[in-house]
């Protein structure tokens, strides 16, 4: 990612080599802000106290991309939950993804915690409130796309797990797990001699066509190179002549 001046501000890097960042996900990073667009999937789940989401940062999943799974926690005005580290007795907020075949799940990313002070518990504790996000990476790999066409799926379901304790000024609500199934879209994988669909077609003939046109003006340019070159080495040509005849003359 680069500023507007063209320096560099931030590099990803994965342990697998043909792993690379999604756009979206590149996208929220060069932004410093998450965008919950509404092509992505999405799922809602819903309290008195808290709203919770879960969306891909991209319209769908595609082979050894990784996108990031976005779990959102929009908390009404004066509630909070926990977040780590904490002491014994407190839960902390959490959100997982569980071994799924096929996709490579990395590790949550929580956002900053602000400390707040319980005066009558006589404690300290690290709080989130308002919206929190927290990012898991995920990369469809090998796995999920079989040896044809056919054994490769449309969608992968996601189970997203939460886990969260709202708390108030004077009560604390009971601590609840729930599990969020996100529906993911599969993007399509190409493989040599597997037919192609319409928007795949239309991909290749654009490519084609493009390739054609620059074809033809790299051609045009080349042949004005030779052109020019041509007429520059006729004139230094006539030049020479040209000295020659008066240098003969002025030996006479």
């Amino acid at each position: 990612v680069t500023d507007e001046n063209g320096v560099v501000t931030e590099k990803f890097f994965h342990r697998h080599y043909a792993t690379r960042e999604s756009a979206g996900a590149i996208r929220d990073s060069a932004l410093g802000e998450i965008l919950a667009r509404h092509e992505v999937p999405a799922i809602e789940l819903g309290t008195d106290q808290v709203q919770i989401s879960a969306f891909l940062s991209d319209p769908s999943l595609k082979f050894e991309t990784q996108s990031t799974v976005y779990v959102r926690f929009e908390l009404e005005d004066g509630l909070h939950m926990y977040g780590r580290p904490l002491p014994d007795g407190y839960i902390a907020s959490e959100a997982s993804i569980p071994d799924t075949p096929g996709l490579r799940v990395g590790a949550a990313r929580y956002p900053t915690t602000h400390t707040r002070a319980f005066p009558e518990l006589e404690v300290t504790l690290n709080v989130y409130e308002g919206v929190v996000d927290v990012a898991i990476p995920v990369t469809p790999n090998a796995e999920l796309f079989g040896p044809s066409n056919r054994d490769q799926p449309d969608a992968l379901v996601v189970p997203v797990s939460v886990l969260f304790q709202v708390c108030s000024e004077t009560i604390c609500y009971t601590p609840r797990t729930e599990t969020l199934s996100l529906t993911l879209p599969v993007g399509p994988l190409l493989r040599p001699g597997a037919p192609l669909n319409e928007s795949m077609l239309l991909k290749r003939n654009t490519a084609l066509v493009m390739g054609a046109l620059l074809a033809v003006v790299w051609l045009g340019l080349i042949v004005q190179v030779c052109r020019e070159l041509t007429v520059r080495r006729a004139g230094v040509s006539a030049a020479g002549r040209a000295r020659s005849f008066v240098m003969g003359l002025a030996s006479r």
